[in-house]
């Protein structure tokens, strides 16, 4: 009878060794993540700082975007005229065809 109790005594250390070896496991896995994540984030930040520096070396974007900026607000307005004559032949077509008789 004495060995079954040291059989489930080991039982228990076998399962207590391997819970405390995979939760230590899973720990170094997270803090790699973590350190990948950092590394990651590092990175993303550095390279978004050298791109603000170029930009702020390029003070004449601006002035570029400007004509352009100007064509594109002329377009979308020239859009929606066309846009809003296409609604009100659509109006004008839904009435006719409203009444037109169909098979």
């Amino acid at each position: 009878m004495l060995w079954a109790v040291w059989i489930g005594l080991a039982v228990g250390a076998l399962a207590f060794g391997f819970g405390v070896y995979r939760a230590v496991r899973e720990l170094v896995g997270a803090f790699r993540a973590l350190h990948a994540l950092q590394r990651a984030t590092t990175a993303a930040l550095e390279a978004l700082a050298r791109s603000a520096e170029r930009l702020a070396g390029h003070p004449d974007a601006a002035a570029k975007l400007g004509p352009t900026l100007a064509r594109f607000d002329s377009s979308r307005a020239r859009l929606s005229i066309l846009l809003a004559a296409v609604d009100e032949v659509r109006d004008s077509v839904g009435r006719v065809t409203a009444v037109y008789p169909r098979k």
